[in-house]
């Protein structure tokens, strides 16, 4: 048991958490005081406080000379609560305001509340919720997961034993839940569409993918589309080691000229072979337009852009930005209906559903002479 809680606290988190795992089902005797203590090895008074606590939750009823039971009102109580936790890395950025956006409307027409965690993109944050929603009264939880080095070991644990889906990103080799852009087919098209232009050296510009799946998948879909045209794959080209513009930017605004220096200086080195780029998101794409405008490079009669997600700034940027538009309301709304939908049908089907995206044309792309 954890040193930092008192022993009577974890005794009494662990009896909820085998009741909402369904070890202890409503009706089902947990033992008495002396069985009890015999478990968790501590003494009678610690095991007395834990059972006072769960039996003013009306989670336990405590019978003389017969033990400790779920408490009948509890299986209707779970059935009625119609909470959902939604856990999410920011609300500042627009594509995941839109996500929140299509989870708040079908909560709304389906009855449910919607408790709004916010992590900052710090996977502690993220784990601290993930471990809440183990033990508050939640009947189900969507995650937009974080930007991190390692998959969050809680959501694993969660997995299987309370509805759980992700979107926009999700883990790639845990079975999970997910609604996700075709971020593969994205990227492929955007590049296809330089191609058609009549670009051969297209760069590709991104930050380190880590265990981000709409990173990898179009970073793949990049390779993919110069491959499917013979065009050679050029490491020299590409950056895709780059710090999350955004989580640099809440946690070092210091460094906010960091990115911007280093597209510049790529944009540099590559001056005489470079005609294209592909940027992984439209915060990326700005960035690069800035810098070749700052390193003297006309977009794009000297160089072409291309983003990803079509967020507000891709038709603010100048010139306006050609970028891969996917409904990021879409996916709140499909996430949601297909979580209510296996939490009230009481279903472990899987729910894996890639959304459609499309190409769209602005003026930062240009046919190549």
């Amino acid at each position: 048991m954890k040193k930092n809680k008192h022993l009577y606290q974890q005794i009494k988190l662990n009896i909820i958490e085998d009741i909402e795992n369904g070890e202890y089902k409503p009706g089902d005797k947990i033992g008495t005081e002396k069985e009890l203590c015999d478990i968790y090895d501590v003494s009678r008074s610690t095991i007395r406080r834990a059972l006072e606590e769960l039996e003013e939750s009306n989670l336990i009823e405590r019978l003389l000379g017969k033990g400790t039971f779920v408490k009948d009102s509890y299986k209707l109580e779970s059935q009625n609560n119609k909470n959902l936790m939604v856990i999410v890395p920011v609300i500042s950025q627009d594509f995941i305001s839109n996500i929140i956006t299509g989870i708040q409307e079908v909560a709304n027409q389906k009855g449910y509340s919607m408790n709004l965690c916010i992590t900052n993109n710090s996977i502690e944050k993220e784990t601290a919720y993930l471990n809440q929603s183990k033990h508050n009264d939640s009947v189900g939880v969507i995650l937009h997961p974080t930007n991190s080095k390692y998959y969050n070991p809680e959501v694993i644990k969660l997995i299987g034993k309370k509805p759980l889906i992700m979107t926009a990103r999700y883990y790639k080799y845990i079975d999970c839940n997910y609604v996700v852009p075709n971020n593969f087919q994205g990227a492929f098209k955007a590049v296809n569409h330089l191609i058609e232009l009549g670009h051969k050296n297209i760069g590709l510009i991104s930050d380190t993918p880590n265990f981000r799946t709409s990173v990898q998948e179009r970073i793949e879909g990049y390779k993919e589309a110069l491959n499917s045209n013979n065009l050679l794959v050029n490491k020299k080209i590409i950056i895709d080691n780059l710090e999350d513009p955004c989580r640099l930017y809440a946690s070092k605004p210091e460094k906010k000229d960091q990115i911007l220096d280093i597209i510049k200086r790529f944009l540099i080195d590559n001056k005489d072979n470079l005609t294209a780029i592909f940027a992984i998101n439209d915060f990326l794409a700005r960035e690069t337009i800035i810098a070749a405008k700052q390193v003297g490079m006309k977009v794009p009669n000297e160089i072409s852009i291309v983003g990803f997600d079509n967020v507000i700034l891709s038709e603010k940027s100048e010139p306006p930005l050609t970028t891969i538009n996917w409904s990021q309301y879409d996916v709140g709304v499909t996430a949601t209906r297909e979580l209510i939908n296996s939490i009230e049908n009481k279903s472990n089907k899987n729910i894996k559903k890639t959304l459609p995206v499309n190409l769209v044309q602005r003026e930062s792309t240009f046919k190549k002479n």
